[in-house]
């Protein structure tokens, strides 16, 4: 017994130092890569709000879901370094990764890319097979992770301090780097939305949730105005002229904002709803804008803004609904 034990253990070294290298780099990389993108996420509130919702997060937990996500990041971040709290945040990663896969997979398979804002303000792209072999990437190195035998990382007072000081100073560092960009105005907000993604998840200021408003109909037209602007007013009545002829076709529906407060639907051949000056901006369209739709808020063509673009794009969806009859 003594011989082989002799034997066996020098062969047993390299393996087992190889694995415990393995398990502290990967604690490193994926604690870098949560802390980064919930930073980045921290810093693009209204970025992480639009792809919660293009990911298909319902209007009613967007905006939550946009606040806890980068804080569950940046914890679970935290704790994979953490030598007790490894295992479980390793396991905790491994779901969160194969969540923003299933997300993911989910846009590849409807055709659609919108920007994953997958790093929020640091760092963002269109979805695609590439966004999901990263995150498939994560996703099993968290998982070995969980399996390779811990690397002692804060064993003692010292080393954990050492470890979350420099996890501190890489999460500011990461906010300073990204300040400096958006002031700098290297980092561009998105001019529009794009083919795929879907429309902002607000409430009208009646209470209506505008995901409900539209899952009446396949397909809506929706016009966005807003007062003290003539072109709107002309689009308005230029629209009312034919939306009452192609009602059975295609529905219309107005989003206006009244920046006298005072709220007052007027006779019109389609439905009337009115938003915040906030949430009127969050279309990142001039008015008068429009919005071809599916009953979920998403964009089934590029947005257009002036009459006769929006006149273009009811014709378009007119012609679309009679090529498939």
């Amino acid at each position: 017994m003594t011989v082989f034990s002799f034997y066996i253990a020098p062969n047993l070294v390299e393996p087992v130092s190889v694995a415990l290298c393995g398990n502290v780099a990967l604690r490193i990389l994926l604690s870098a890569t949560t802390l980064v993108s919930g930073v980045g996420k921290v810093m693009d509130p209204g970025g992480s709000r639009q792809a919660m919702g293009d990911f298909g997060v319902p209007s009613r937990w967007v905006e939550v879901a946009s606040r806890v996500l980068p804080v569950v990041e940046i914890a679970l971040g935290a704790a994979i370094l953490v030598d007790a709290l490894a295992p479980g945040a390793s396991l905790g990663l491994a779901l969160l990764f194969l969540l923003f896969s299933l997300g993911i997979g989910n846009l590849l398979r409807q055709e659609k890319a919108p920007p994953c804002n997958c790093f929020g303000a640091v760092h963002s792209e269109p979805v695609s097979g590439l966004t999901l072999a990263r995150s498939l990437t994560l996703c099993a190195s968290s998982l070995l992770c969980f399996f390779l035998p811990l690397f002692p990382l804060t064993a003692g007072v010292t080393s954990s301090f050492l470890v979350l000081s420099g996890y501190v100073v890489l999460g500011r560092g990461t906010r300073v780097w990204v300040r400096r960009r958006q002031k700098a105005g290297l980092h561009k907000k998105t001019r529009r939305l794009n083919l795929g993604q879907r429309l902002p998840t607000l409430r009208t200021t009646d209470g209506r949730w505008l995901e409900d408003i539209l899952s009446a109909n396949e397909r809506t037209l929706l016009i966005l105005t807003s007062s003290g602007c003539g072109a709107c007013e002309q689009a308005r009545v230029v629209l009312s002229g034919w939306a009452k002829t192609v009602a059975e076709e295609l529905a219309a529906i107005e989003l206006r904002h009244e920046a006298s407060g005072a709220e007052q639907a007027q006779e019109q051949a389609f439905s009337q709803y009115f938003l915040s000056a906030k949430d009127l901006s969050r279309f990142l369209s001039p008015t008068p804008g429009g919005f071809l739709v599916d009953k979920r808020g998403g964009l089934l063509a590029p947005p257009v803004a002036g009459i006769e673009e929006i006149e273009a794009l009811a014709r378009l969806a007119l012609n679309g609904h009679q090529g498939t009859n």
